[in-house]
């Protein structure tokens, strides 16, 4: 909730993207089935990748073809649809690898804390794969919980310790008016 409600004060449309990628992983935490992991897990991977470029795009990182590699979003729901659930085992092998992806691209951004948003979806990645095969370990549960907050906490500080090229522009402006008149 604390990501819609920072997307509409910022404007920044990165935020929606990864509000709604939590929404749609939380589900599987109230309806503990495995077949709701794994359509939870795609669109959760999709999403994060839609919020990943667009936020390499809004905090001004130089990656060149930012704006194509937007499009491989449909990777994971890809695999949802053809994979699951014949074919379980590759399902499970394809939606953590899209994920571990979208970090690999944020540690290719040279900004420092989009790199660390990047090696904890690589982390995410490895816990969501193991999370897959023992679904009903607890342990395991508890570890994907927890490294869900941590980069869920991590991606809103990133958000919120940053700005907006315009709004650093005004702050700007408005500092040195302030300096004119004094």
């Amino acid at each position: 909730m604390f990501s819609f409600y920072n997307y509409h004060v910022t404007g920044r449309s990165a935020l929606i993207y990864y509000a709604l990628a939590w929404f749609v992983f939380s589900v599987h935490f109230f309806i503990p089935k495995k077949h709701v992991y794994v359509v939870g897990l795609a669109f959760f991977a999709s999403l994060i990748w839609l919020g990943n470029t667009r936020a390499s795009e809004e905090l001004l990182c130089d990656i060149p073809y930012t704006r194509e590699l937007r499009y491989f979003f449909v990777i994971p729901l890809i695999g949802l649809i053809f994979l699951f659930p014949e074919h379980m085992a590759y399902s499970l092998i394809v939606l953590p690898a899209s994920l571990a992806i979208s970090g690999i691209y944020l540690l290719l951004t040279k900004n420092e804390s989009l790199r660390m948003m990047g090696i904890l979806e690589i982390v995410f990645a490895i816990i969501a794969f193991l999370r897959g095969y023992y679904f009903t370990n607890r342990y395991i549960g508890f570890a994907t919980a927890a490294v869900a907050v941590v980069l869920a906490y991590v991606s809103l500080k990133t958000f919120l310790d940053s700005c907006f090229f315009v709004n650093l522009s005004f702050l700007t402006l408005r500092w040195s008016s302030e300096m004119v008149l004094l």
